[in-house]
């Protein structure tokens, strides 16, 4: 038999609802399948028809982990294992068919989405190429990674800081701007690390934890009849009031603004460490006080200690073209003598 009819064959048993086994729901769409070509395709389905999350008599199964049209394409996949039918869909599905590849234990379609996701990349546009970069990171692809940054700097460094950087996690975000510092002016680096900052509420964050501490003050916070004084808890019973509840619910705040400050920990840790990128010191007076010197990011102190960076860059650079004119001069002289 040729591939040809291989390949019709099973292109009808796809189709054909004769010995049908399982019904896949996804969404409001249901897909009848068979389960031997599931497992046979992938590992997560084996196990699926076999554990915990079903039984060998089970017929229905539900998955909440994609849509029905990214379904209904991995399903013709693994019926007919077709390269044609997958290079005729666009970069975006095949990015979400290498993700159901990865998490649902198909090697043959994530290696074949990685294949024509690096082929394509050469003509992407700049935001599937971002997405491209996320995606290597959330797989921890190392080769796709590469094969993207490389592009990314030989063909769009004018469109590196389009909106689509705003979306990504805030490693993939670090990384990202890690591979622009010899292509994009400190000043510009800056600013889309403070654009990034504020497009993902870190400002508002800072700012509710500036103004929770000046509401604080240093008063001991008072909840119904419970007052805290000094770590000691005094309780009361008014009014038939159970402060036994108030005590509990006291708690359950405590741990909440704990889980709230260790949340601002790595957010101030997040912001330290991308700050840390950029190298203040050869920005000129112009750019510092555009960027930095109006920024809501940075304290007092910070300014001062990035105003002297630039200060002791300056004195460097004047320094070193003095001691090259002096070198000149000296050289001249020596000719105007001989």
């Amino acid at each position: 038999m040729s591939t040809q009819s291989l390949l019709n064959a099973a292109k009808n048993l796809c189709r054909d609802d004769n010995f049908v086994d399982c019904i896949i729901n996804v969404g409001t769409a249901t897909f009848e399948c068979h389960k031997v070509i599931l497992a046979n395709a992938s590992e997560f389905f084996k196990r699926m028809f076999l554990t915990e999350l079903g039984n060998s008599a089970a017929k229905e199964f539900t998955l909440d982990d994609t849509s029905p049209i990214i379904f209904k394409t991995f399903r013709e996949y693994i019926y007919t294992y077709d390269l044609n039918m997958l290079n005729s869909c666009d970069s975006e599905t095949i990015m979400d068919l290498f993700v159901c590849g990865n998490r649902w234990l198909v090697p043959s379609l994530r290696e074949d989405c990685l294949s024509i996701l690096t082929e394509r990349a050469n003509t992407m546009k700049i935001e599937d190429l971002i997405a491209l970069f996320e995606l290597g990171h959330i797989f921890d692809n190392e080769s796709l990674i590469k094969h993207v940054t490389l592009i990314l700097l030989r063909t769009q460094v004018k469109h590196l800081f389009c909106s689509r950087v705003l979306r990504l996690s805030t490693d993939v975000f670090a990384h990202y701007m890690a591979i622009t510092k010899k292509y994009k002016r400190e000043i510009l680096r800056y600013k889309m690390i403070e654009k990034y900052l504020q497009f993902n509420g870190f400002l508002d964050k800072i700012t509710t934890m500036e103004n929770n501490a000046v509401e604080a003050g240093n008063e001991n916070p008072k909840y119904g009849e419970i007052e805290i004084n000094n770590n000691r808890i005094e309780r009361t019973k008014l009014d038939g009031h159970n402060v036994d509840d108030e005590v509990e619910n006291n708690c359950t705040k405590s741990a909440c603004d704990l889980q709230e400050k260790e949340c601002q920990k790595l957010r101030e840790k997040f912001c330290n460490d991308i700050f840390g990128q950029i190298n203040f010191s050869i920005m000129s007076g112009e750019e510092f006080y555009d960027g930095p010197g109006k920024s809501k990011f940075l304290t007092l102190e910070d300014k001062y200690e990035i105003l002297y960076k630039i200060q002791c860059g300056r004195i460097r650079r004047m320094n070193h073209l003095l001691n090259q004119y002096r070198a000149r001069l000296l050289i001249f002289i020596g000719e105007r003598r001989y």
